[in-house]
């Protein structure tokens, strides 16, 4: 109570208040195109609707408004630009490829009490487009996320989440706990460079501090936990600026869990009766082909990666597929549901399910 006072009390002393963003929109971007330190005051005063002209003491907003631009040129590092080998100095932003991310991050953190779950990055793209142009209290009423499983989003603290958020913004190292696969507890060190939804879940996507491995490491956000900001090394590396996260997802393939024994592969499957009817418009690789080779056959060949999310989408099929090719993957599942039938064929006693 009395910090929220405070905060009050200094609002009403210096009501000149603006945040990273309001200052970030007053730089020109433009080619070329440069401002001044008064010239963006005035912008600024503008945005935030300040009436300079009752300022007694100019110079006192432009010394504000000079070191907040001095610590944005240190936290963005290439994006925020000072020339200070002219005077008054110049000051401009570089194209920020990675502007558009942040802002789906905060729509998201805004939305998480509504939805209790995040978007697919496509349908991130049009909640993006229609916050532009309406304002929250409107569209929100027209927003619904069904779940994607049987299972239900899992909950995550919003400390956790506030805490990502903002290291991912000002590029902020984390130490925090880990709950892994195998329900073990394990000390983790990360440098976060964006978020990854898929399916209820999102992931932290980063640099794991103690890894020399270029590749980025995953971390399911729910499963976080007594996490701290930790000071910045140089061995802590920053995301690319000229990549945005889904590229470098794509690139690594994190989107698959893609381990490294996990061989790309020729499938041949078929699909008997109304299996998969609609699979042409959700492919399951860019050169997946479908043709129907009998009444009521299909047969789909496609080069995709062999991992646990194919096995599993094979599976959900159940009998009315089967693969062709490749061989080893017919026999292992061909192994499995020779176990299924040897544990479904009879009553099995709680004393007897272990050695099935």
């Amino acid at each position: 109570m009395s910090n929220h006072l405070a905060s009050k009390n200094n609002s009403k002393l210096d009501p000149f208040v603006f945040t990273d963003d309001d200052l970030l929109e007053c730089l020109p971007s433009q080619k070329g195109e440069y401002a001044t330190l008064a010239q963006i005051c005035r912008t600024l005063c503008n945005r935030i609707s300040h009436d300079s002209s009752k300022e007694n003491d100019s110079r006192r907003i432009e010394q504000r408004v000079r070191r907040h631009l001095l610590s944005l040129e240190e936290m963005y590092r290439g994006i925020v630009l000072i020339d200070e080998g002219v005077k008054p100095h110049l000051y401009r932003k570089e194209k920020d490829l990675n502007f558009e991310n942040r802002q789906t991050i905060r729509q998201l953190s805004a939305l998480q009490d509504l939805i209790g779950q995040y978007l697919p990055i496509e349908q991130q793209r049009v909640l993006e487009n229609q916050v532009s142009k309406t304002n929250a209290a409107s569209w929100k009423q027209f927003i619904y996320v069904a779940p994607a499983t049987i299972c239900t989003a899992p909950k995550c603290s919003i400390d956790i989440k506030t805490m990502v958020y903002s290291a991912i913004e000002h590029q902020q190292a984390l130490a925090f706990t880990y709950l892994n696969g195998d329900r073990a507890i394990r000390q983790k060190k990360l440098m976060p460079w964006g978020l990854m939804f898929k399916g209820e879940k999102t992931y932290v996507v980063g640099i794991e501090t103690h890894i020399t491995s270029s590749k980025p490491a995953i971390y399911a956000m729910h499963r976080m936990s007594e996490m701290s900001i930790i000071p910045a090394e140089p061995n802590y590396p920053a995301k690319p600026t000229n990549k945005t996260i889904t590229e470098i997802c794509k690139h690594y393939g994190l989107g698959h869990y893609q381990r490294k024994s996990d061989p790309l592969i020729h499938l041949t499957l078929r699909l008997f009766g109304k299996t998969a009817n609609n699979i042409d418009g959700t492919p399951i690789s860019d050169d997946q082909i479908v043709e129907e080779i009998a009444e009521g056959v299909r047969e789909l060949r496609a080069t995709i990666l062999w991992g646990d999310e194919l096995e599993k989408f094979i599976r959900g099929l159940g009998p009315n597929a089967e693969v062709i090719e490749p061989i080893a993957l017919r026999q292992k599942l061909a192994d499995e549901y020779q176990q299924l039938v040897l544990r479904y064929g009879k009553n099995t006693s709680v004393d007897e399910v272990v050695a099935v």
